[in-house]
């Protein structure tokens, strides 16, 4: 993934938190904040990387409504997918 299209990720994601998921945001942004360029969802529970892939979701749909989404299309996925094969949410990809 190039440095554009992370930051563009990042952004939309970011955006689509509810208020009372911002926990999960501070969390998962935090290497950001310590100066590093990449966010983690590692330190979640299962009960947190499903809000997590439910923003990713909510994100993904809100993109798909701008000129730039076909750009970014194929990475959106590929988060998707990989979220979703996470053990934690106790799901192997659809």
């Amino acid at each position: 993934m190039s440095t554009s299209q992370f930051d563009y990720l990042v952004s939309r994601i970011g955006d689509q938190f509810h208020p009372s998921d911002m926990w999960i945001k501070d969390e998962v942004y935090l290497p950001m904040e310590e100066g590093v360029s990449f966010i983690s969802a590692e330190s979640l529970n299962s009960n947190g990387l499903s809000i997590f892939l439910e923003t990713v979701m909510r994100a993904r749909a809100a993109s798909q409504a701008e000129e730039s989404f076909p750009l970014y299309e194929n990475v959106w996925n590929q988060l998707v997918e990989k979220l979703r094969q996470d053990a934690r949410l106790g799901v192997s990809g659809d």
